[in-house]
């Protein structure tokens, strides 16, 4: 018999996976509201979920003692990857641990100056965490653990927590297929690893469902330009080189948001005549937009858990695996910015220019 997973209680409930760990484990001051709260336990009881001992490696009996110190760059003062660390003090909390948080603002010095000073913090454990997903360079600290980034090649192969960013774009390919959409624009950004990663995962999903990859139009703008103006700028662009296009998947909930109003000056109505799926359920964007953002939230939470219980278990899986890479999967938030594709479009013939 197949036990219920935490994805099967988020999926039930229409959550992410982050929010049923947050609440299921009563974390402290996190922002998740009472309705929320009780949709969750409902969906858990329903499910009969009890939670899955098997991912907690710790082992019974022990219990660390010291600090589990996380050292950050902007990932306790940004909106973004908050989760990460509620998902570390969890973990942290369960082992008998104490979780030190140490914020570097993304400048290498502190982060070298952070990482010198664990020994004096009593560290147990020390996670380096980053806000966006990339290749780094690996710090000779003892027991080290990456959260969100890995070993650039060349770099000493230490474990290390990630999201799955190729399955990122694989789910949203596949609820837009399933919607009948094929007239897709893709609104990301340039010179980034998790939007290079996102958009394979994206192409390898319609390549297999057999559509064609010239009905869909990729448009980049800038690392610094994802924003809501950037997201605004690029839809526009889409918009007027393929009115035709159904739907728009953009690499963030910022970006998406700017989707929005560049839809409604087209006079294209949200999920009618144009679909849009954001990226990373950020709060309170993907719910307080109208109609409320269908989105891909980030596993955050459990990438933080994942790993401070890596990093507190010298005998875990992980580290005994030939790459040390631990993948998490995101989750696919519905709400109801993504709808059927309009019927008058699915079975339009391809332009003279898309012929080629």
């Amino acid at each position: 018999m197949t036990h219920p997973t935490i994805r099967d209680v988020a999926a039930l409930a229409g959550v992410a996976a982050s929010t049923v760990s947050v609440v299921l484990n009563e974390v402290d001051g996190a922002r998740v509201s009472d309705p929320t709260r009780q949709r969750v336990r409902e969906a858990a009881e329903l499910l009969g979920y009890t939670g899955n001992d098997d991912a907690r490696h710790l082992r019974r009996g022990r219990r660390p003692t010291g600090n589990v110190v996380l050292v950050n760059d902007v990932i306790a003062t940004g909106p973004y990857g908050a989760a990460l660390i509620e998902g570390a003090q969890a973990a942290a909390w369960r082992a008998g641990a104490q979780l030190v948080v140490l914020n570097t603002a993304g400048i290498a010095e502190r982060e070298s100056e952070a990482l010198r000073a664990t020994p004096t913090r009593h560290a147990h454990a020390v996670v380096l965490a980053s806000l966006s997903y990339a290749a780094r360079t690996v710090p000779q600290v003892r027991g080290l653990v990456l959260a969100n980034s890995r070993p650039r090649r060349g770099e000493p192969v230490v474990p290390h927590v990630i999201p799955d960013e190729a399955g990122v774009g694989a789910v949203a390919a596949r609820e837009l297929i399933a919607l009948g959409h094929t007239r897709i624009g893709v609104a990301t950004i340039s010179r980034a690893d998790a939007a290079a990663a996102r958009l394979r995962g994206f192409r390898r999903e319609l390549t297999r469902a057999a559509v064609p990859i010239e009905l869909v139009l990729v448009r980049r703008v800038s690392r610094f330009e994802a924003t809501a103006e950037g997201g605004h700028g690029v839809t526009r662009r889409l918009l007027r080189e393929r009115p035709d296009l159904t739907a728009i998947w953009c690499f963030n909930d910022r970006m998406a948001m700017g989707a929005y109003r560049a839809a409604a000056e087209a006079g294209r109505g949200i999920p009618d005549s144009l679909s849009i799926i954001g990226c990373d359920d950020l709060e309170p964007v993907a719910e307080s937009l109208w109609p409320s953002l269908t989105t891909m939230a980030l596993p955050y939470f459990e990438i933080g858990e994942r790993a401070v219980e890596i990093a507190l278990d010298p005998e875990h899986p992980v580290r005994r695996g030939t790459g040390q890479r631990l993948l998490i999967p995101a989750t696919l938030v519905r709400r109801f910015s993504a709808g059927p594709a309009p019927v008058a479009t699915m079975s339009q013939p391809l332009t003279a220019s898309e012929k080629g």
